[in-house]
Formats: C-alpha cells, structure tokens, sequence
C-alpha cells in the first residue's frame, strides 16, 4: 500500500507470506529530497503510441541538460484512455519508467511531476514539469516531428534556362513519367551550388498536377534545400523539399545543354550557278571547296543578285557533303541563313551563313565565273521528292535527278 508521506516522499506498507511459510510485515519509505532548481529542457523525442492496443506511451529524449548528455524516459501506468491525448497526474504515471539518466549511466528517478500531451498533423508537444531524486526539476518540452513519407519526383528531361545575365535566376522545368509539372527557379550568380529555399523565386518554384476533375492543384515549398551540379552534357538538380501541402518531395532534375555550335569556313572558289528565274523561280549555286567539300544553295529569287534569308532558301537543294578516308558519306543539311549575291567579274559571288542540321554553323562564299541559264518547260508547280540511294541522298524534281548539293545526276 503506497501513500504520500508528510515530507513529500512515499511510504509503502507491506505484508507478504514467503516460501518458508512465515509472513513478513513492515513499512519502507523515503523522504523527498529539497528541489534546488529548475532546469529548462527542450529536446526532439522518440515516441511509441500503445494506447489502443494495450493502454500506454513511451516517450525518450536524448539530449544536453544543462551541460551534460542525459536521456529522459517516461511513460503511463496501463489505461483504460485509448488515446494519449491530454493531462497525465502523477498517479498515472509508470514510476519504473520515469527517471532521468545521466552521461555516467547513472538512473535518477522522477518521484513526483506530471505532463501535458497534444497531438496534431505536425507531430506531438509532451509539456511537463516533474522532480528527480537528483534534487532538480526538469520543466520540460519534448517534441516528435510526424516527418511524410518522401515522395520522389524525377525529371529525366528537364529545361534548363539560364537567366543569370538578365535578372540573376536560373530556372530548372519539366514533367515526371506520371505527369507530375515541377518547376523550381532560384536567385544565383553562377548555376551550380547549394541554395536554400529561401533562395527560390516565388511563383516560378511549385509541384503541380491535374486532378480527376480536370483542376491543376499547385504546391509550393516551404523548407529544404536544391543542390545543383554540372555533369556530362548538361546539369542536375537534386534536393529535398517540403510543399505547403505537407509533402516531402525527393526531386531529381535532369537538364541536356547543348553545347555552342562550332563554325567553320567553307570556301567555294569555282562555283556554278544557275539561274532558273524565269522557268521554275529559283537560283542554285553548286561546286566543291578547297577541302574537297561538295556544296549547294538553291534559293527562290526574280533575280540573281540580292539579299535572301531563310525563307529564300529551297530546302531540299540545300547542303553540304562530305566524304571520309573511308568513302563515308555524310550529308548536312543547311537549314537557315541570311546571305547576299552580288556581281563580280565574270560572275556572281555568294556568302553568307547558314545554320545545319548538326549543331554546325557555317560561314560560306561560293564565287561562280560561269553561269548556266536554265531552258526548257519547267512547271513551277512541281514538288521535290527526296530519296535515300545507296548511302546517299536523292532529289527528284521535275524528272530530273539531283544530289544534295543540287548536282543534276540525269
């Protein structure tokens, strides 16, 4: 029988009958030490929830207490409360497991205290003030922090645009196999680092995706961090963050730059061009440089000389081949470009610049001294099919067969 004595502490009357047959009667006690002070604890929690189950809670916190590494446990008597929500006194309290534990091992039980718990979406608050025999009370605040499964959001193709120069932002975009949009801009002078989520740009950074309803639902960050680094061909975002919506986003983003386009200079010195002005409307330069490159530019004209850009050009009459040591050859295409042709003696001259389909830019002069005037019945209406024969690259138009450089092969 346990009871409170005048002093604070606990009596307890026994009377027990042993296995040799005698009973055994006395009173054991002890006298609460004097509380010296009041130690304030604040300290992130363990916690396990067995109310439902079996009608307790086990509470630890492992932390410095006033300049010493010390463990709190604490935990209820079995109860008839299925959730652990709420004032626990004293007298419900587990006395065998409430004691503090100091860096020398050594076990200071709480005689006296009781506690406070709430529980919410965020986690769980234990407020309480209890005394030790150590001869100090511990006015205390443990936490558990209810930490969301991650949910990982990898973007193999993302776009990465790099704004530095313009308003010191870098913007990372792009779509999950499932459909997930997440977009994440921050605040840098140079791409790769580690920026928190203070450094992100509001309204540009969010996780977004369209419900059953057809409604786009937009999350944005609140806490964690983006590391960005530069890998092989490109860059990669990593990071963790939290949404306002309480998901912990594992993000991986995967961005290709393309590297800046190389520019050679081709120069065709003994071009020839022909003028088909007056029968199909176009003009076309064709001859092979220095270097042993085939070359030809067709483009819609009235007259040969002039400025054109990339809506002159006849596309599939447009480009350059080149052939390897091994008798490889390989067709670019020139897809753009401005250039002007002017007239020079005893001919005509071509430069210009033109883009292709290789990530190639090309700074090209063809100089014809001869021309060809086109005759015949040509119907202006008559489309260019293109085909591939043996290895190369076929031009069919008006029955006449051209290569790529526009070379008439019959």
């Amino acid at each position: 029988v346990l009871s409170t004595n005048e002093d604070g502490g606990r009596n307890a009357a026994y009377e027990f009958l042993g296995d040799d047959n005698n009973w055994y009667v006395g009173e054991a006690y002890f006298v609460a030490p004097d509380i010296v002070d009041t130690i304030a604890v604040e300290l992130p929690m363990s916690w396990n929830d067995f109310m439902e189950s079996s009608g307790f809670w086990m509470a630890a916190a492992v932390g410095e207490i006033a300049g010493e590494e010390c463990t709190i446990y604490l935990s209820n008597k079995t109860s008839m409360r299925t959730s652990a929500e709420g004032v626990w006194t004293w007298e419900e309290m587990d006395e065998s497991f409430c004691f503090i534990m100091d860096s020398n091992y050594d076990f200071h039980e709480f005689f006296d205290g009781s506690c406070e718990i709430t529980i919410s979406d965020e986690g769980i608050v234990l407020k309480g003030l209890f005394a030790s025999r150590n001869g100090h009370a511990y006015d205390m605040v443990l936490t558990y922090e209810v930490v969301p499964e991650p949910v990982v959001l990898n973007v193999p193709n993302a776009v990465m645009i790099d704004n530095i120069a313009v308003d010191n932002t870098v913007l990372f975009s792009g779509s999950t196999a499932k459909g997930v949009d997440v977009s994440i801009a921050y605040y840098t002078d140079a791409i790769e680092g580690t920026f928190a989520v203070d450094y992100l740009v509001n309204g540009d950074s969010y996780i977004s995706q369209t419900d059953m309803d057809g409604n786009t639902i937009y999350d944005t960050f609140v806490t964690g961090s983006i590391t960005v680094t530069a890998i092989e061909g490109g860059y990669q975002l990593t990071g963790e963050l939290t949404t306002q919506g309480g998901m912990l986003a594992q993000i991986t983003m995967t961005a290709a730059v393309t590297p800046e386009p190389e520019t050679i200079v081709v120069n065709v010195p003994a071009a020839t061009v022909t003028d088909a002005t007056s029968v199909a409307g176009f003009v076309q330069f064709v001859g092979t440089s220095t270097k042993g490159i085939e070359v030809g530019v067709a483009y819609k004209a009235e007259t040969v000389v002039g400025s054109y850009t990339t809506e002159d050009l006849v596309p599939e009459m447009c480009a350059m081949i080149q052939t390897d040591m091994d008798g490889n050859a390989q067709t670019l295409m020139l897809t753009a470009g401005e250039f002007t042709v002017e007239a020079v003696e005893n001919g005509h001259q071509l430069k210009g610049t033109f883009d292709t389909d290789s990530n190639l830019i090309v700074q090209l002069t063809m100089t014809a001294v001869s021309s060809k005037e086109a005759i015949g019945n040509v119907n202006d209406n008559v489309k260019a099919t293109k085909v591939i024969r043996d290895g190369q690259l076929i031009i069919i138009r008006g029955g006449n067969e051209y290569n790529a450089t526009g070379a008439q092969l019959r």
